[in-house]
């Protein structure tokens, strides 16, 4: 049998705070264990160590808003008018997922050449 490599305490941490299991915010999570949430934060990294894979932890919002941009393809004006939220606010998150890494200048809409288009395009460049 394998040595288990992350410990009972990070398990519980990890699954408090992912929105695959408790969906907690880190105050939340690190009160229900009792710590305080730098603890939990140091927890939280030692295990992102152990298991890359695993992380970045997207908060649900944030979460929508990935799937929305890259599932479905909406601009943020889009994605922020589905969600119910404000431009700025939907700005705010975009900008903490490229901080996390998910996003980057290269996986935006891109313009593409489509035939059927043709007898639609004003000014070709």
């Amino acid at each position: 049998m394998t040595k288990r490599q992350i410990t009972k305490r990070e398990e519980q941490a990890y699954r408090l705070v992912s929105p695959d299991f408790g969906g907690l915010s880190t105050t939340e999570a690190a009160k229900k264990m009792g710590i305080t949430t730098s603890a939990l934060s140091k927890l939280l990294k030692r295990m992102s160590k152990k298991a890359p894979q695993l992380f970045p932890i997207l908060t649900e919002r944030q979460n929508e808003l990935f799937n929305l941009l890259m599932g479905r393809g909406l601009t943020v004006a889009e994605a922020a008018e589905e969600l119910g939220i404000s431009y700025k606010q939907a700005s705010r998150i975009v900008a903490k997922l490229y901080e996390l890494g998910l996003l980057n200048e290269r996986t935006g809409k891109t313009l593409s050449y489509e035939p059927h288009l043709d007898d639609k395009v004003i000014r070709k460049f």
